[in-house]
């Protein structure tokens, strides 16, 4: 396989196919750019926080957490 996943999600993200973007690095495991297309393109908070929870890394944790507070969920925030 020679390719390069987070190359081909970039190119996704630059068509708005966020949700294939968002498969590419869930499946290499690229999981913090994941998050970053669940919050910043398709803007789905849940569904960040369901994906926070499955794969369980600091880094991601962090990203939700901020993007939570930006949202004025402070509480939420705490939590994550």
């Amino acid at each position: 396989e020679n390719y390069d996943a987070p190359d081909i999600a970039n190119i996704a993200i630059s068509n708005q196919l966020y949700e294939e973007a968002f498969s590419i690095y869930k499946k290499f495991e690229v999981n913090t750019s994941a998050i970053q297309v669940l919050i910043d393109h398709i803007k789905n908070l849940d569904r960040a926080y369901e994906f926070a929870e499955r794969c369980n890394e600091p880094g991601v944790w962090s990203l939700l957490a901020n993007a939570q507070i930006r949202q004025g969920l402070v509480k939420e925030a705490i939590d994550s």
